[in-house]
């Protein structure tokens, strides 16, 4: 989600840091898959299933990811391997 995206640049780089690295990642060419009514019930039903032991913006993330048949999702975050629905890779497996 580009919103824990920004967030976490913005508590580790600063503001100015933060906006670049968004804007980079707004012009990827990646797949952004904007919230609708589908994934918000996906990750309501992650959020139970996993009994609320995964954060919300992480369940939307994952549930972007199912509703959008991705592939897999590109992710520092360690426990997103515990959600079995999807696959994560960390940025070092996918740079060419």
């Amino acid at each position: 989600m580009l919103a824990e995206f920004y967030a976490l640049a913005r508590k580790k780089a600063g503001r100015d840091a933060a906006q670049k690295y968004f804007s980079e990642m707004e012009l990827s060419g990646l797949d952004i898959i904007p919230v609708n009514i589908a994934i918000a019930k996906q990750a309501g039903i992650l959020r139970a299933k996993y009994q609320e032991k995964i954060q919300w913006g992480d369940c939307l993330i994952a549930a972007a990811a199912i509703e959008g048949r991705a592939e897999y999702i590109v992710t520092e975050d360690p426990h997103f391997a515990t959600i079995k629905e999807i696959r994560a890779k960390r940025t070092s497996q996918i740079l060419v």
